[in-house]
């Protein structure tokens, strides 16, 4: 019996050894389907980030943390952007979907009694050929122009000219144009502050999602080796 006994011991022993070796030593072949993997999704565009955590809330589960992050898309496997911007994802290591659109919507202070513009009025704007208020309210006063880096992108990939629009911090739009009765604001319907008045543009309603002229698609990107998790996306239209 004692014989036997110190053979079990001594294989017992063995065997702890070789799982305390290989825990210690060998290479970790973790894949994606193992508990607790780690997806981050980048907030890559303000306005978006509802679609961004539906997609987080959606995609997490036991073989999937998945988390929303503010850090740069370099960093992220996938995220939620206009299309305006889906130059920072063209890379073929990423999946491309198209998954909403949001209107790219003209406001003005509600001071202000404009509410409606055709688009060939808008170009003239925007260009600085029109540049006072005279025929639109009949007000002497120049039209300033503003749009966030969003806003501004999708005009210039519409429209050839856009010299007469000034750039401003995203944080800044919809600050200046609530009190300022002569300030035009060029940005995307998600970013609408309920202080500023979205005009209608070739008398579509800012808020038809259908047939409003301006209109910027939201695509989901993610890289291409998280398609077994993503591979679905295009079935969850928001």
């Amino acid at each position: 019996m004692n014989k036997k006994r110190s053979i079990l011991i001594i294989i017992s022993y063995a065997v702890l050894m070789l799982s305390a070796y290989s825990v210690m030593f060998l290479p970790n072949y973790s894949s994606a389907s193992d508990p607790g993997k780690e997806i981050v999704l980048a907030n890559a565009d303000l306005g978006l980030e509802h679609i961004l955590n539906k997609y987080a809330k959606l995609f997490n589960s036991d073989k999937y943390k998945v988390s929303v992050e503010d850090f740069g898309q370099e960093l992220a496997d996938a995220a939620v952007v206009y299309q305006s911007h889906l130059d920072q994802f063209d890379s073929a290591d990423y999946v491309k979907t198209e998954v909403a659109t949001d209107n790219v919507v003209v406001t003005v202070s509600r001071r202000n009694a404009l509410s409606n513009l055709t688009v060939s009025q808008l170009s003239e704007i925007i260009s600085g050929r029109t540049n006072t208020w005279k025929t639109l309210n009949g007000s002497d006063e120049k039209i300033i122009v503003v749009a966030d880096e969003g806003g501004y992108r999708y005009l210039a990939e519409k429209f050839v000219d856009v010299s007469a629009v000034n750039l401003i911090r995203n944080a800044d739009i919809n600050y200046f144009v609530e009190d300022d009765e002569f300030m035009m604001q060029i940005v995307h319907a998600s970013l609408l502050s309920s202080d500023c008045k979205a005009v209608s543009l070739g008398d579509i309603a800012p808020n038809d999602y259908e047939n409003y002229p301006l209109r910027d698609p939201v695509i989901f990107a993610y890289r291409s080796k998280y398609n077994d998790v993503f591979k679905n996306i295009d079935l969850l239209r928001y």
